[in-house]
């Protein structure tokens, strides 16, 4: 289930990139700029597949401006991408662009960038392309774990002492979850002690409890220190996936950034939940 993720990373940079080019595009296509919207309006409602003949002349545009790597490249080849990866087979008159998008794929900001390779990894594992030199594992991540723990750490140590008094007291030995899950997150960054586990785990599956947030940014800093084993921890969120997504920023996006890695290092982790797909995360503050 690692498509629906791989499409919705692709559709955000869609979003954010296409105001600059539709006027490339348009041109590209031989369409009014007023033609060109509503092609992308039919495009957006199919999942950027191109399936509808109104969205032919846009498919013609665009493999124009991508082969060519002209002005609106960008752009274009993150749609061809969306497209390719729900196909059942490659445009053949686009085998040139997948080598060229790889070689760009250094220059690009870290988000725009995961969500290329990611894409091209989509592609290659299903068999659609080949490329002629394998992705970087680290082109794939949007961040690394050095940038994420110590948001997920804040999250944790932000729990207050009622909250963390009454994620122990659901335990059967409140005195030692106490000691052990003050310890943990004030003298082990994070990691956490054997009898701090079971509480923190019964928490994190409570998201009207007391401490949920704290507790599920405390399992995520486990799971990429590699102390929790990732599946288990994204058994949450296929549980949990709308509570998540619910909580304040300062709070969700840390999570997510998390998930997303796990995700991104392929740690057993598809994010999918349904109609959930893991947010973009820009900025962790």
């Amino acid at each position: 289930m690692r498509l629906p993720q791989a499409v919705a990373d692709l559709a955000f940079q869609i979003k954010a990139l296409l105001p600059a080019s539709l006027g490339d595009i348009a041109a590209a296509s031989g369409q009014s700029l007023a033609e060109t919207g509503a092609s992308f309006r039919i495009l957006r409602d199919d999942q950027y597949r191109f399936q509808a003949v109104q969205t032919q002349p846009l498919y013609q545009g665009l493999v124009q401006i991508a082969l060519a790597q002209r002005s609106g490249f960008q752009v274009c080849a993150v749609i061809l991408l969306a497209d390719l990866v729900q196909r059942d087979s490659a445009d053949p008159a686009l085998a040139g662009l997948w080598p060229r998008l790889q070689a760009r794929l250094q220059d690009q900001p870290a988000v725009l960038r995961a969500a290329l390779a990611n894409g091209l990894r989509q592609a290659v594992a299903a068999g659609l392309i080949a490329l002629p030199e394998p992705l970087l594992p680290a082109l794939c991540l949007t961040r690394g774990p050095k940038e994420i723990t110590p948001a997920l750490l804040r999250v944790a140590r932000a729990m207050r002492h009622h909250e963390i008094y009454a994620v122990c007291a659901a335990g059967p030995d409140l005195q030692a979850s106490h000691a052990a899950l003050i310890a943990s997150i004030t003298e082990q960054d994070g990691i956490l002690r054997p009898q701090a586990r079971g509480v923190v785990w019964q928490a994190a599956r409570q998201p009207d409890a007391l401490g949920f947030a704290g507790c599920t940014a405390l399992l995520a800093l486990n799971a990429l220190q590699g102390a929790v084993p990732p599946a288990d921890f994204a058994g949450l969120w296929a549980d949990f996936a709308a509570e998540t997504l619910a909580l304040p920023p300062s709070k969700r996006d840390p999570i997510c950034a998390a998930l997303r890695l796990l995700h991104e290092q392929e740690a057993g982790f598809a994010p999918a939940s349904g109609s959930f797909a893991l947010p973009v995360v820009e900025e962790l503050d």
